[in-house]
């Protein structure tokens, strides 16, 4: 009901599934809690579905896909539940949405460079490019 099946829900109030246009050739995806990422071949970065916290346009109430690409010059993307980041072609991370709990170590994640990148529901890492290092931050609510 918040588009992450890219459609709202027909006149009877299903919730089918439908196709997602996107402007160019996908190569990775990433789901988060109730959005959806798409890793395009041009290095851009389109997302749909439920975008409370802002983790794919600056208009939380936006549902559907977003309407311009996000992380212009992204290598990856990950989604976790209220957040989403991109590895950037020079190895620096940016996020969006909820990034409270990531705050203030992703300030020095961002940085980079780094070579992977993954996120979990309330944190993300990266792998170090020139050490092989994983350096994390986020919520640390069980250790």
């Amino acid at each position: 009901d918040y588009g992450q099946l890219a459609q709202p829900p027909d006149d009877a109030g299903n919730y089918v599934p439908q196709p997602v246009a996107l402007a160019d050739d996908a190569d990775q995806l990433a789901a988060g809690h109730l959005y959806t990422c798409a890793h395009l071949v041009d290095d851009s970065v389109r997302c749909w579905g439920r975008n409370e916290y802002g983790q794919y346009d600056d208009d939380p109430m936006t549902l559907g896909i977003s309407e311009g690409p996000l992380y212009a010059g992204a290598k990856q993307v990950t989604a976790g539940e209220r957040h989403t980041c991109a590895l950037l072609g020079d190895g620096s991370v940016k996020c969006r949405g909820e990034t409270k709990n990531l705050q203030p170590f992703c300030d020095q994640l961002c940085e980079g460079p780094y070579t992977i990148l993954e996120a979990g529901g309330h944190h993300t890492c990266a792998v170090q490019a020139d050490s092989n290092v994983v350096n994390c931050c986020g919520g640390d609510y069980v250790g």
